[in-house]
């Protein structure tokens, strides 16, 4: 199925979007690795447990 007039987005624009979202999102959104460390947090979810960043927090001991 073809439609030429959808435009298509370049990798680097689709990161810019999901980046934009994210960073804008009301939602909370933390990223935590395998051993329990935030590495990636959005301001809202900064903002709603009080610190100016998480990265780098142990989310549990």
């Amino acid at each position: 199925m073809s439609n030429d007039s959808a435009e298509v987005l370049s990798s680097d624009e689709l990161l810019s979007i999901f980046k934009t979202v994210i960073m804008n999102s009301p939602d909370g959104i933390i990223t935590v690795n395998e051993d329990g460390v935030i590495i990636f947090s959005n301001p809202s979810a900064d903002r709603m447990l009080g610190y100016e960043t998480l990265m780098g927090k142990k989310l549990m001991s």
